[in-house]
Formats: C-alpha cells, structure tokens, sequence
C-alpha cells in the first residue's frame, strides 16, 4: 500500500480532468529534462500553468504522479497489444505462419516506440523502479498487463510454436526484448539500430516457431 499524507482527487468532470492531464503532461517534460530527483512539485505547477495548490488536489506528490505516468505509459502500450494488434487465425498455415511472426514483431515494435519517443523519461522510470518500492511495483503490475496479453496472442498460434511452456516462453521474450530494445536504443548508432532489431526478431521466432514449411 503507498503512504500517502495529502487527500489527491480524481476529477470526474471535463475541467478537471484537462487540468489534471496539464499537469501530468508538465511532470513529464520536467521529469524528462531535470530528472526525477531534480524536479519538485511547484516547478511541476509552474509548467502546467497551475497553483501549487492546485497540484496537490490532483496527487499527493510528485511520487504520486510519476506512478500515474508509468500507468499512463503501460496503458497506452496496452492499448496498442489489446485494441490496435488484431488477432487473426486462419485455415491457411502460411499465414498463420506469418501472423505468429507480426506478433513477435509488432511487441519489438511498441518497445522501440516508446524508447524512442522519451528515451530519458524511460531512464528516470527504470531508475526510480530500482530505488523505490512503490513505483517497483506499479511498474511491475503494469508490464504484467502486457505480457499477459503477449501470452494470450502467442497461443493462439499454439501449433506454430515449438516451445512447450507459452507462458515462461512469453515472459522470457517479454524480457529480453524489453532490454535489447532498450541497449540498442541506447547504445547503437542509429544506422545499426534496424538491423540488429530485425535479427533479434528472427533470433527470437527461431526460439519460438517450428520451422516454416
């Protein structure tokens, strides 16, 4: 349970729910350019244009509001693995074939979106993962929202995948791309950064897929 000392609301009417987005949008561009620890709540206000009272209606501190941001975050890359990834089993095996493989694909594809777009606010989350249990936490739920998903897409390709354990197998992949994805964003030269994500998805399908016919 988080400790919280202030009574934050949830708006509920549009006023307020513009005005609390204002100040998670402002929390994330000083948290991107000072960095978590650097960045208080009344500069966070001063960005969003609102009072320092005002912050705290909406969040308890600025803890509080780096959680909402990881949420935001996971709910946004869940949405992309929920809603805008279709699903599709057909009675072609070839095309299954292919589907199984834009799975894989397409989860590369939203971690190297999101590490892309904020490559720094992803640098002040993982560090905060490591030194607060709270937000350890929330990021821990969150990404098991989408590997859950992973594991319910990857099965219902279960006769294309050679792997006996979908589940430990979804979670190994979920891992190691997140952090390949990661190193090589960081890491790599731009010109490098498509091929070496191009052989880890064909690394990762041999790992996963029984050969294609």
């Amino acid at each position: 349970m988080i400790n919280t000392k202030y009574k934050a609301r949830k708006p509920v009417q549009k006023r307020g729910i513009i005005t609390r987005k204002k100040i998670i949008d402002a929390a994330v561009d000083e948290f991107t350019e000072k960095g978590y620890h650097n960045t208080n709540a009344m500069a966070i206000a001063i960005k969003a244009g609102v009072a320092t009272g005002t912050f705290y209606s909406y969040f308890n501190d600025k803890k509080d509001i780096m959680i909402e941001i990881i949420k935001v975050i996971y709910a946004d890359l869940s949405k992309k693995t929920l809603v805008d990834f279709q699903v599709t089993v057909s009675d072609n095996a070839m095309e299954n074939y292919k589907e199984c493989r834009r799975v894989v694909q397409y989860m590369i594809d939203i971690f190297h979106t999101a590490y892309v777009e904020r490559p720094r606010l992803f640098e002040q989350i993982y560090a905060m993962v490591i030194l607060d249990k709270d937000i350890y936490q929330v990021n821990r739920e969150e990404r098991h929202k989408i590997f859950t998903q992973l594991m319910f897409n990857l099965k219902d390709y279960a006769d294309y995948i050679k792997v006996k354990d979908i589940e430990t197998a979804s979670r190994l992949l979920f891992i190691s791309g997140d952090e390949i994805v990661r190193s090589i964003q960081l890491l790599s030269k731009e010109d490098d950064r498509k091929k070496m994500l191009n052989e880890f998805v064909a690394m990762a399908c041999k790992y996963l897929m029984l050969p294609e016919e």
